[in-house]
């Protein structure tokens, strides 16, 4: 007999398991975040080696299981599944009345650890052609997953393909007066778990195992004598060639069966099964995934995953490479940055500490290469969180800031050496000369030997000896210069090199004023000599450092781009879970409505609408972090024109009126960046007008070098307080679930108006009105109308409470 028991599988049965070879891996696919412990069905059916086939049919039939799980005192023998009662029983010929299940039992039996991923679940199932798992968990079985279960938690990854690029186009035919027996051996001779009838060219019917199963061996029928057309299941559920692959799943789940027909103007295209579906959510995944790897392996950013245990668990090329490390077996499976790549390894007990608050942090750390060099690095970390919401590890990148740090320190060393410079300079004379043309006798007021190397006195003191010291290449013009000096009225200044008397060469300025004589011609000229050296130099190292400046801002832009790519991932992280939150949702309502009740939708509508609410954060979080970050097209915009559309857009409510007290200027700015600041600021005060009559009321007005623009509404008002906490960023005054809030609007709208030089603020009168007002110069890049809005800002706030309306 069967013992025809529902229920857990005993510890004792299972003594097989599979090693799980976990990929380390950063990803944000189901491989990573979804187990088959998390998906497998826990209750199973049972049977003894010595039940009959029939009783065991009767169990799977009764129970609508495809598959019984066979034990002898306690110990796994095997598992019979539709497939065995396919081809082992009917199609073999067998009078299966008085066979026993150890006849034709499966076994050994395929088993998992309950840890295992959905997509290695999957990839075992298709290599060893098998439709379920036996799952187990310290060597214990605790249930059984199938690719049912695979599909239905795994169909929204399909979500753009349709039926016709999965579906299987060789369909085995059969008549339907055909007896049961050939449609059996037909099965098992393709290897196929369905066949569809046809008569004259008009499907008629589909015969699966499981017909066989309910309707053969269960009831005992001889299947020689049992034509098809009385045991099929008719008439056939179609769909057609572009019936969506996740409307598949749902109409097989609901209709309780696992293939569908596929047929386009009453010809028949092909059969959909949940092994195709399966197949197809699998190379979608894989496809995914190698893609998202690849983003990974080809990033220049050095992206890290270290697990609970703080050991690092996956690094990118770029993070090898930063560390200068052989080989990432160095690094993989092993304490996260060991003390070798630490100058300072009390340095690394503090990073320690920061990561094991799991939380996001940013800190600048400063470490050795594999090969001593020295890094400076800035660390930006996040926690990782399983598909439970349980933080299972750490994910990061390091940004190698090392050249900006040598340019500072660089810097600083030249802004020290200036500042000695200079106090050099103010402690030393200048030389003063006195140079007599007619004589050409040169004095000199300081010590002019010892500043071209000479001992005292030892320097002629005559005009040619001063100019043959003069560099070859500054004296082409000496002649001439000596002319001048002789003839000029007017003053001389300039620079040239010097040699001294051990042969090395000086810059030197000269500044120098004539003498006139009675006759308004030079006699003498006297001057001032200064030694430049070092300030030549300075500008050489100021010139370099200029270029390594803008090398340093090239290098700044090509961060923020990393940053911008950073974000990207984080947000497809987050959002990878969100959407499985929502989809899950979608099918509680959908297939569980009848059974919820007022309280049960309400939590539902309450878990999708958080899913929603969170997803929009993360898009709004993104595109606050990109503001400013390309290049702004300027035009000419009619902010009358894009006011309407943002009004319409808004829709309020009948109950609200928007009014728009003048007409407004045609400005030269961003279009979207104006559409952004009023949609925000109008969306703001329709959403939280308390009134049953809501006036929401915009102006403008001309001031000096800007436009000043107002937008009132009657609505609660808020407290001066809050007046500047509502710019920063998550902040909201309101409860999250009294009016539906991100904190960012205000955040996105003052950094919009002050990258198109303009300021923002509020005034408000706590339970009658709020207004907020910000200022866009008239012309671009206006700078009096830039410097009017900083003397604007130092205003007290008090001064600004008259509205004006």
């Amino acid at each position: 007999m069967a013992e025809q028991r529902i229920g857990p599988l005993p510890s004792e049965l299972i003594e097989s398991h599979i090693k799980s070879n976990r990929s380390c891996t950063l990803t944000a696919t189901p491989r990573a975040w979804l187990e088959v412990g998390d998906i497998m069905s826990r209750d199973v059916a049972t049977v003894s080696p010595g039940s009959t086939v029939v009783s065991a049919a009767e169990v799977m039939s009764s129970n609508g299981i495809s598959c019984v799980i066979v034990s002898d005192n306690g110990h796994l023998s095997g598992i019979v599944t539709e497939t065995d009662m396919l081809k082992k029983v009917v199609a073999d010929g067998h009078n299966y009345h008085m066979m026993k299940i150890e006849q034709i039992m499966s076994s050994p039996v395929r088993s998992v650890d309950r840890n295992l991923s959905v997509m290695e679940a999957g990839q075992i199932m298709e290599a060893e052609n098998i439709r379920r798992l036996v799952i187990t968990e310290q060597q214990r079985p605790v249930g059984i997953v199938t690719q049912s279960d695979m599909v239905r938690v795994l169909a929204s990854y399909t979500l753009t393909k349709e039926v016709s690029e999965i579906m299987t186009g060789d369909v085995a035919i059969i008549a339907s007066s055909d007896m049961v027996k050939e449609a059996a051996e037909l099965m098992a001779s393709k290897d196929i778990s369905c066949l569809v009838a046809m008569d004259n060219d008009a499907v008629v019917g589909i015969f699966t195992e499981r017909d066989l199963l309910k309707r053969i061996v269960a009831v005992k029928r001889d299947p020689t004598q049992t034509r098809m057309k009385d045991v099929m299941s008719s008439p056939v559920i179609t769909v057609p060639s572009d019936f969506s692959v996740l409307s598949a799943r749902r109409l097989l789940e609901k209709t309780k069966i696992r293939r569908l027909v596929v047929v386009d103007d009453g010809t028949l295209r092909g059969v959909v099964t949940q092994t195709d579906i399966l197949k197809a959510i699998k190379a979608s995944l894989q496809e995914e995934e190698q893609n998202y790897l690849k983003l990974l392996r080809e990033s220049s950013n050095c992206i890290f995953t270290i697990d609970l245990g703080l050991n690092t668990t996956y690094m990118n090329p770029a993070f090898i490479k930063l560390l200068e490390v052989p080989e990432a077996d160095e690094l993989i499976n092993k304490p996260f940055l060991p003390e070798r790549f630490w100058e300072n390894p009390l340095e690394r007990d503090q990073l320690i500490d920061q990561l094991n608050t799991a939380g996001v942090g940013v800190k600048e750390l400063v470490l050795k290469t594999y090969k001593g060099r020295r890094l400076y690095v800035t660390l930006f970390s996040t926690p990782n969180k399983n598909i439970k919401g349980r933080i299972c590890g750490t994910q990061g990148v390091l940004y190698d800031v090392t050249a900006q740090k040598e340019l500072q320190e660089k810097a600083e060393e030249l802004r020290k050496s200036e500042q000695r410079f200079r106090l050099i300079a103010e402690a030393t004379s200048d030389l003063i000369y006195e140079w007599d043309i007619a004589t050409n006798c040169l004095y000199w007021f300081g010590d002019i030997d010892g500043a071209l190397g000479f001992d005292s006195n030892e320097f002629p003191r005559t005009m040619g000896a001063w100019a043959d010291r003069i560099h070859s290449d500054d004296q082409a013009g000496i002649a001439d210069y000596m002319k001048w000096f002789r003839e000029s009225a007017d003053g001389i200044q300039e620079e040239y090199r010097i040699q001294r008397k051990d042969g090395t060469w000086r810059y030197w300025a000269e500044r120098g004023l004539p003498v006139l004589d009675s006759e308004g011609h030079p006699c003498k000229w006297i001057g001032a000599c200064v030694d430049i050296t070092e300030r030549k130099e300075a500008q050489k190292n100021l010139e370099k450092l200029n270029m390594d400046l803008d090398s340093s801002v090239r290098e700044l832009s090509r961060v923020n781009r990393q940053l911008e790519e950073f974000a990207y991932i984080a947000a497809h992280d987050l959002k990878t879970p969100l959407r499985g939150i929502g989809t899950l949702a979608d099918w509680l309502v959908m297939d569980y409505a009848d059974k919820f009740d007022e309280v049960g939708k309400e939590q539902v509508r309450l878990i999708n609408a958080r899913a929603k609410q969170m997803s929009t954060l993360i898009d709004r979080i993104q595109l606050y972090s990109s503001l400013g970050q390309s290049d702004q097209r300027k035009q000419q915009i009619d902010l009358n024109i894009i006011l309407s559309e943002v009004i319409y857009r808004i829709a309020p409510p009948e109950n609200i009126e928007i009014t728009v007290e003048n007409v407004l200027p045609t400005l030269m700015c961003e279009e979207t960046h104006i559409i952004q600041i009023f949609q925000n600021l109008l969306s703001n005060a329709v959403k939280y007008i308390d009134k049953p009559q809501g006036q929401i009321k915009v102006g403008c007005t001309e001031e000096n070098y800007f436009w000043k623009f107002s937008v009132v509404d009657n609505g609660p008002g808020i407290q001066e307080r809050h007046f500047e906490r509502i710019f920063k960023i998550f902040k909201t005054i309101s409860p999250r679930d009294g009016v539906e809030s991100t904190g960012i609007g205000l955040s996105i709208v003052k950094k919009l108006v002050e990258l198109n030089n303009g300021r923002i603020w509020v005034e408000s009168e706590v339970g009658k009105r709020s207004a907020f007002f910000f200022t866009l110069p008239k012309q671009h890049s206006d700078t009096k109308a830039v410097l009017a809005n900083v003397q604007n800002q130092e205003i007290d706030h008090g001064q600004r409470l008259n509205f004006g309306y």
